[in-house]
């Protein structure tokens, strides 16, 4: 389960930004991924939920969003919705697409709480 190793990466990322700028503690995490990004969203959740323990980010929700996929037309130039099961342009029906936007895995946003604020609650 690559999930796992994703979400060790991702929360490594996120102990860097926290310490930078001096977060008592990560509420939420949200990434955006792709439907060719090779990710399943529920293991990714799961695998997000064992990895924060013991982090700065131990209570922190992970928001999934999904991406579009998009493709543009090497034949008319435009940029469609595309679906997986239908990788052709929307505009003219060719086939003769390229994928260009739909496979990443981006790490979109944190919420974080400062020390400051913890100790106001």
């Amino acid at each position: 389960m690559h999930e796992l190793s994703i979400c060790q990466a991702l929360l490594d990322e996120v102990a860097r930004f926290a310490r930078k700028h001096g977060a008592a503690r990560v509420l939420s995490v949200t990434v955006r991924i792709g439907p060719l990004a090779g990710v399943e969203a529920g293991l990714l959740q799961r695998a997000f939920t064992a990895a924060r323990r013991g982090t700065v980010a131990n209570d922190a929700q992970l928001v999934i969003e999904r991406a579009p996929l998009i493709l543009e037309c090497r034949r008319c130039g435009r940029q469609t919705p595309g679906r997986l099961s239908h990788m052709r342009c929307a505009a003219c029906d060719t086939a003769d697409v390229r994928v260009a936007s739909g496979k990443d895995l981006i790490f979109q946003s944190l919420e974080l709480e400062t020390a400051e604020e913890a100790h106001v609650q």
